[in-house]
């Protein structure tokens, strides 16, 4: 008799526990799911706000002369202070 409750016991309780733990799976996959989706959803929707904002915006740029092409790779290369006495010299 208490063989039996105890084995009628054990396995109420582990099919409860596998119940339980089924629909709490569920809903943690379920709410993994809708987070990527909407993650996704929102990334497009800014992939495309941002190409239609760079599409919208192309400003011709104009071919620098080789002056200022020199001019920048100076400047680019020298710390402020050599080009500053690099000014003063020449």
């Amino acid at each position: 008799m208490m063989r039996t409750r105890l084995l009628w016991f054990s396995a109420g309780l582990t099919s409860t526990a596998a119940v339980v733990s089924h629909f709490v799976w569920k809903d943690l996959w379920l709410a993994r799911h809708s987070l990527h989706s909407d993650m996704k959803l929102k990334f497009d929707d800014l992939d495309a706000r941002v190409s239609n904002l760079e599409s919208s915006h192309q400003i011709p740029t104009p071919c620098p002369t080789p002056n200022q092409i020199c001019f920048s790779f100076l400047f680019a290369i020298l710390s402020p202070d050599s080009f500053i006495q690099l000014l003063h010299v020449s």
